[in-house]
């Protein structure tokens, strides 16, 4: 599903409630397609999505010469 990056889900067992965040560098992701998965593995009765796009100015080549850090 993701190469990269983060997934972080927070779960409330008691309250049937769980939060996800997916966070990736890469310029697209087929956001329907993880719905669908989450959906399958969750069993949602109800879901809200936020879609923020972030890391528009992500550099397209390294800056820094990571052997010298």
């Amino acid at each position: 599903m993701i190469a990269e990056s983060h997934l972080s889900f927070h779960t409330f067992p008691a309250r049937g409630f769980v939060t996800a965040d997916i966070y990736t560098c890469k310029e697209y992701i087929d956001t329907n397609a993880v719905l669908v998965e989450l959906r399958g593995v969750f069993k949602f009765e109800r879901c809200e999505t936020h879609l923020v796009k972030r890391g528009r100015n992500y550099p397209t080549e390294n800056i820094y010469d990571v052997k010298a850090l």
